[in-house]
């Protein structure tokens, strides 16, 4: 039976896509000199309190079959797992959805798990940051010695703390493209099928072995490291990254065939990426010079650099929070028809710090750019002070 493909998966798996991730990932292997117990990659997935019944033997022509679960409909728990092109398997991490962690919910949970709560289940910024902590804990990574972590594009993953952390304890995060985890994840290759199929035959085994009681948050990390220990082996995990062509690093191991999807359908494949050296000889210096009236196809462009534009984005979002943070340092009271503040010299300095600190992350190789944003912030500061 084939294996249903959405059509953003077989638009998004394309030639273009493929070889600008293994583009940065080449880059990030040249500069790292990293090795197998070096390359990781983290994903989510979930687990229920009702498991699905594996098949199972039943007279011919029986039309009712029927197994035991512990409801119609159960709630979900969000496992984060990570592995690396070694076979190291970092502690899972569990997010119940509660308000309140307790630790009887980890009884049974492999060696090294941590337990997060969240309303609804699911990751958010916060709980993957305690995630990152939690992995550079186990991995002992540094800026002399950084760790290379693959993982999706979710927001969660790509929080201005996150991302500040990981380039302070030396871990290089890289994301897969939209739509194309199915190809290029490790995980998903090898791994979550195989611990899911076996999470259910564990649970299975737990229904029959306690009859007339139900899964609770209380058994599933009982039951998930009865199916964890045989699925977490070496084999699947250097497995995994040979078949994403990552470890050994092979991007050309991909036939044209398998990006035939992406040429069939009615979406237009993603353009190469231009460079400005590209953009330069699109027009020859003769024909500058020749020419009184030049078009506008033979200029050329000045296209925008992707990286400077996703640091201006982060400094906008951080600019925004660091002023949140500055007004809730300020004590504002009213003296006639004029409102007066005053800031806490304390915060004031901690708060410019952070700022500075900031900028030597970002716009440390663009002076003038550096000049204006200084400026404007303390034209900013300073008008907190005015009446």
């Amino acid at each position: 039976m084939p294996e249903a493909t959405s059509i953003s998966r077989a638009v998004g798996f394309n030639w273009p896509q493929v070889q600008k991730f293994y583009g940065v990932l080449k880059e990030a292997l040249d500069v790292t000199h990293a090795s197998a117990l070096r390359i990781w990659n983290m994903d989510e997935t979930g687990i229920s309190s009702v498991h699905k019944p594996a098949k199972i033997l039943a007279t011919k022509g029986a039309h009712a079959v029927g197994k035991v679960t512990s409801a119609e409909q159960g709630q979900t728990v969000t496992v984060l797992c990570a592995f690396n092109a070694g076979g190291v398997f970092v502690p899972p991490a569990f997010i119940y959805p509660r308000k309140r962690m307790t630790a009887s919910l980890l009884n049974g949970a492999p060696a090294g798990s941590v337990g997060l709560c969240s309303p609804t289940g699911w990751t958010d910024g916060n709980l993957f940051l305690t995630w990152l902590k939690h992995f550079v804990t186990f991995i002992k990574c540094s800026k002399e010695e950084p760790h290379i972590l693959l993982l999706d594009g979710h927001h969660s993953h790509k929080t201005l703390d996150a991302v500040m952390y990981a380039r302070e304890h030396g871990v290089i995060m890289i994301t897969f493209p939209p739509h194309c985890t199915h190809k290029l994840q490790p995980l998903d290759l090898t791994f979550f099928k195989v611990l899911k199929s076996n999470y259910s035959v564990a649970a299975g085994n737990w229904t029959a072995s306690n009859p007339g009681r139900r899964i609770s948050f209380f058994e599933m990390a009982t039951i998930f490291n009865t199916a964890y220990k045989p699925s977490a082996s070496v084999g699947k995990a250097v497995t995994g990254f040979d078949a994403a062509r990552i470890w050994p690093y092979n991007p050309n191991k991909y036939a044209p065939e398998d990006y035939g999807w992406a040429a069939v359908t009615e979406e237009q494949q993603p353009e190469q990426p231009m460079t400005s050296a590209d953009t330069v000889t699109q027009g020859s210096k003769h024909d500058l010079d020749n020419s009184t009236k030049p078009s506008v196809q033979s200029q050329p462009s000045n296209p925008v650099s992707e990286a400077a534009l996703c640091n201006e984005v982060i400094i906008f979002i951080y600019i925004s929070n660091l002023f949140v943070k500055i007004m809730s340092c300020v004590d504002i009271h009213y003296t006639g028809d004029c409102q007066v503040y005053n800031l806490c010299d304390k915060s004031y300095i901690v708060l410019w710090v952070e700022l500075l600190e900031f900028f030597n992350y970002f716009v440390h190789d663009n002076e003038n750019y550096r000049s204006n944003c200084m400026s404007a912030w303390i034209i900013t500061v300073c008008d907190i002070h005015q009446c």
